[in-house]
């Protein structure tokens, strides 16, 4: 169901799980998954897609 990730094969791959850094609405909310951070527009483009 879900694609697995192989960070050893490809070290750059990013982690998936996104966690709300700041913000409340979503005008201001901001994801971060450890290595960048995005805006709501974003994230669900990402989550979406």
């Amino acid at each position: 169901m879900f694609k697995q990730r192989n960070y050893e094969e490809n070290p750059t791959q990013e982690p998936h799980k996104w966690k709300q850094k700041e913000g409340s609405t979503c005008d201001d909310i901001i994801f971060t998954n450890g290595v960048r951070e995005i805006t709501f527009d974003e994230w669900i483009k990402l989550e979406y897609k």
